[in-house]
């Protein structure tokens, strides 16, 4: 969901889309958001990785740390990504993705639910994502 946007800025109402895309995509998709950062940086859920901040852009995700649910991430396996049309605008040129479909769903709407199901949302650290090129002596 959109947030710290300036005031006056029009956010459209996003649809979620879904698709398939290998391992190695997510790979990809991934050390090109953390390179770029800022609003590009990686919001995920279903996944854990690690990535050193000190490697050269393009090498900073850990391979060996990704994670789906308690799975080692896989190169050739397909895996199933839901994100919006604005997301999927970005990084559909950046990985090979397949059986893409539009869902009428929006954003806002999936995430209204979520609150409805759970009583509330909060801030809270999960840890799926660590920078142990922040952390003292364990940088590679």
């Amino acid at each position: 969901m959109p947030f710290g946007l300036p005031a006056g800025t029009i956010v459209r109402p996003y649809r979620l889309v879904t698709f398939r895309t290998t391992g190695a995509g997510l790979i990809a998709v991934l050390q090109e958001t953390i390179r770029r950062g800022g609003d590009y940086f990686p919001q995920v859920s279903g996944l854990r990785l690690k990535y050193d901040s000190t490697l050269a852009p393009g090498s900073q995700v850990l391979v060996d740390s990704v994670r789906v649910g308690d799975e080692k991430l896989e190169a050739e396996r397909l895996y199933s990504v839901t994100v919006t049309e604005g997301v999927f605008s970005v990084v559909r040129d950046l990985m090979p993705w397949q059986d893409r479909v539009t869902l009428n769903t929006l954003a806002f709407d999936a995430v209204r639910a979520l609150v409805v199901e759970r009583g509330e949302l909060g801030p809270a650290a999960s840890n799926r994502i660590q920078d142990i090129g922040s952390i003292p002596g364990k940088g590679r």
